[in-house]
């Protein structure tokens, strides 16, 4: 079994913001998440709230604690977007962030396959705030053996795969299930 060939019927956790939560599908089965899991027979797990960052509306707020509790086989950390407008003043708080939650992920589900994606955006262009964030989400990875999914230009410059230029729409929520199951495969 490669890397990433898990069998029919494992669990794929998805700790996300709106992007993952799919805020804007038609329907929830429409989300890429759902989406995905349908193509690889997974069991989908998703808790992702809109707005939610690793420090954005945080609060009370413990997906970590919901995802480890599924058992997943396959997590899917695609969160940080809604940290971009706290880098400038907050970027200590959000890296040491990143690190806690990825090494919490890691340590309740040792063998679990995680990958990290860096933050959609349908931006063509790529401000210091957002290549500071996916340093620090490399970083993380990095020190939890984690796959990165270079996912931050998949959608640069297709605001017409989205209903407000930030929420995918079910045309763009079909595209990043196809480039996020190659990168899957890939990985």
């Amino acid at each position: 079994m490669s890397h990433l060939d898990l069998p029919h019927g494992s669990v794929a956790a998805f700790y996300g913001d709106s992007l993952t939560s799919g805020f804007a599908a038609s329907s929830p089965s429409l989300r890429w998440s759902t989406l995905l899991c349908a193509r690889r027979g997974w069991m989908e797990v998703n808790p992702s709230i809109p707005g939610l960052g690793f420090v954005a509306e945080r609060r009370d707020r413990d997906l970590v604690a919901t995802i480890l509790t599924a058992d997943p086989d396959v997590i899917f950390v695609t969160l940080g977007a809604n940290d971009l407008r706290l880098v400038d003043t907050r970027a200590a708080e959000i890296e040491a962030a990143i690190d806690a939650d990825l090494a919490r992920l890691r340590a309740g589900a040792p063998d679990a396959r995680i990958l990290v994606a860096m933050p959609f955006s349908s931006l063509s262009f790529r401000p210091p705030q957002l290549v500071a964030l996916e340093g620090w989400l490399r970083q993380g990875a990095a020190a939890v053996s984690a796959v990165v999914i270079e996912s931050a230009g998949w959608m640069a410059g297709r605001s017409d795969l989205t209903v407000d230029g930030i929420h995918f729409s079910d045309e763009g929520e079909r595209r990043v299930a196809e480039l996020m199951d190659a990168a899957v495969s890939a990985a």
